[in-house]
């Protein structure tokens, strides 16, 4: 028991203390606080152990000291109200952290893949854009319709349909690792018949797994390790990077983007190698300069046209209004969507992102909509508050644009 409580002592240190000294905490506002609960988590969880252990022997010892006690209420009539009392934050916390009908991140990922064109090729940017579709390709696609989600909730609409949720055909890519060697060595295992196993490399035991059968049939033409070596290459010839380099200054620089210039090239690359057979589509999270001219709103996120345009076609512009409109009406009628802290940041985002591309496009009407749309989903949505109140500000509306910073700091309070 010693060495048990020595143990516990010395990890709640370390993961309780040391960690944050380590790594402290950038901020303390409703994204960051979101970001960083993951690396707090150890920490409570032997927190609660010692609080339970605490309870415990709390009990031991009032029933040593006041024998009395137990006698004239019983076991039960002493023990009941300390179970209750431990049940206080169970309640507390309840409607924080219960799922129970929330099936916000399952409409995430069907709402954004059923749409898309057949053997698409999907780029996801931010964490939900990235493992959700995974997710619905990999195994919600994968698994017998019985067991579908859709099927068990709405077996008639989805007989209707023809099937349940099947995207197995979409090519899901990452779009912030592209330039790792490890993750494109990955993907070309998986989607490139150049190097992805044939049907007869494919174990019996592999077969029985349903790997032979769980990637897209439609091959996608990836980058092989020469043609990465050589997407590295041309960044470092960009000539503010050259001149860096010249200068003595990294390839890349601490705390900025420069990695992802590097994987804008890399993707430019794949979707210049399959544009003609495949439809690409992103989910962003850090903008790709080279993509702007192509992107077209496709519901949640964007389609990529094969071509540059020149303008947004107004019927892509109508069409995306009435899609957010209604979308955005049916999250903030769910009372259950306001509670959920994940599912307000990950459709808030969503939503900011189709604002910036209106603010590229010079679109200012359409950029105040989708923004303040972002913030009636995620009022603590600091990019939104911060777009909106620039565009406010530029175009001399001062007053409403303080009425924006005041409202977030209602908001968001520990947001500095």
């Amino acid at each position: 028991q010693i060495n048990w409580f020595l143990f516990l002592g010395a990890a709640f240190f370390l993961l309780g203390f040391m960690l944050l000294i380590i790594a402290p905490q950038e901020a303390f506002d409703f994204e960051h606080n979101l970001q960083y609960k993951v690396f707090h988590l150890q920490s409570h969880c032997i927190f609660v152990l010692l609080m339970g252990y605490g309870a415990l022997a709390l009990m031991t010892y009032l029933h040593e000291l006041m024998p009395e006690v137990p006698a004239q209420t019983g076991v039960i009539g002493f023990g009941v109200p300390a179970l209750f009392l431990s049940l206080l934050p169970l309640w507390s916390n309840f409607d924080g952290c219960s799922q129970a009908g929330h099936w916000f991140g399952y409409d995430y990922g069907a709402d954004m893949m059923r749409p898309m064109d057949k053997n698409a090729v999907y780029f996801g940017g931010s964490d939900p854009g990235r493992f959700v579709p995974t997710f619905m390709a990999f195994v919600e696609s994968q698994q017998p319709d019985r067991w579908k989600a859709d099927w068990s909730v709405d077996p008639v609409a989805t007989a209707e349909r023809g099937s349940a949720f099947d995207r197995r055909d979409v090519t899901v890519i990452t779009q912030n690792a592209l330039c790792d060697s490890y993750y494109a060595h990955y993907i070309r295992d998986q989607y490139d018949p150049r190097f992805r196993p044939s049907p007869q490399q494919w174990t019996p035991f592999e077969r029985w797994l349903g790997r032979d059968r769980a990637y897209p049939e439609k091959p996608v033409t990836c980058v092989s390790n020469d043609e990465l070596v050589e997407c590295w290459d041309e960044y470092q010839h960009w000539p503010d990077v050259l001149a860096r380099l010249q200068s003595g200054g990294p390839a890349l620089r601490p705390g900025m983007n420069d990695v992802f210039d590097i994987n804008g090239i890399v993707a430019q690359k794949i979707f210049e190698k399959n544009k003609k057979d495949h439809t690409f589509y992103i989910e962003q999270s850090v903008p790709i300069q080279w993509m702007y001219p192509y992107l077209l709103p496709s519901g949640l996120i964007f389609k990529l046209n094969p071509e540059p345009l020149t303008s947004l076609p107004a019927t892509a512009i109508e069409e995306d209004r009435k899609f957010w409109d209604a979308y955005s009406k049916k999250l903030l009628s769910d009372p259950k969507f306001r509670i959920d802290s994940d599912a307000i940041l990950t459709f808030g985002k969503l939503a900011f992102w189709h604002a910036d591309l209106y603010r590229w496009r010079h679109l200012e009407k359409e950029q105040e909509e989708w923004l303040r749309m972002s913030l009636a989903l995620c009022p603590q949505l600091q990019d939104a508050v911060n777009g909106l109140a620039h565009l406010l500000m530029d175009q001399k509306r001062f007053d409403e644009a303080i009425a924006v910073v005041q409202q977030a700091e209602l908001d968001d309070p520990r947001n500095e």
